[in-house]
């Protein structure tokens, strides 16, 4: 865990997991948290370890996929109103170019923003919300029963890491608009700290080696 804490983004190479054996080697980081909200649509897919994947029931990719949420960025979960510690993935199959998954790291974002920005971020809170999420992301709408599960919750949008005391930019698809403000403006500066959090210096691109 304490060099988990030190480096946002760990990066094992060469490993051949089964599902059984990620959900394993996740318990090391501490309890898994419920099933997908997707589920309630699809619970055979969205098992606690479930696939993303673009090949059709022919065997064939397929274009475009159903579930888009995946080309955005986002931070897992955040429409959740405890949300993940982490998230792990497995590249089972992937391209030889293109299909890299990116990273942001919001950490160093928030350190090279202004100082008059930041505090304008202080005591701000963003809504995120799983049917926002949907929306935004132009997938198949959140249904009643998903939006019961999972209502609108808020969350700081400088959040502050509970054991090193580093803020953090929490922001992304999941989040709709600020809360107290009207929304257009709100999801106006959702919008440019997400770009300017996302943009090549402060990401970083992994598919085979990864690249600054």
């Amino acid at each position: 865990m304490r060099t988990f804490r030190a480096h946002p983004i760990m990066v094992f190479r060469d490993q051949h997991l089964t599902k059984e054996q990620q959900y394993e080697f996740t318990l090391i980081f501490g309890e898994i948290e419920g099933l997908h909200v997707n589920r309630l649509v699809d619970p055979v897919k969205y098992s606690p370890v479930h696939t993303v994947s673009n090949i059709g029931p022919d065997g064939k990719p397929s274009a475009p996929m159903r579930e888009r949420g995946n080309y955005y960025w986002h931070s897992d979960k955040s429409y959740h109103d405890v949300p993940s510690l982490l998230t792990m993935l497995h590249g089972v199959e992937i391209p030889s170019r293109g299909g890299e998954t990116q990273f942001a790291n919001t950490a160093m974002a928030y350190a090279a923003l202004d100082e008059s920005t930041k505090q304008r971020l202080s005591g701000l809170r963003a809504v995120h919300s799983w049917e926002r999420s949907r929306i935004q992301s132009r997938s198949l709408l959140a249904t009643d029963e998903q939006k019961r599960e999972r209502p609108p919750v808020d969350h700081p949008i400088v959040r502050i890491h509970p054991d090193t005391g580093t803020k953090a930019l929490y922001l992304g698809n999941h989040s709709s608009h600020v809360l107290g403000w009207p929304e257009e403006e709100g999801r106006a500066l959702l919008r440019w700290l997400e770009a300017f959090a996302t943009s090549p210096r402060l990401s970083i691109r992994i598919v085979g080696d990864p690249e600054i």
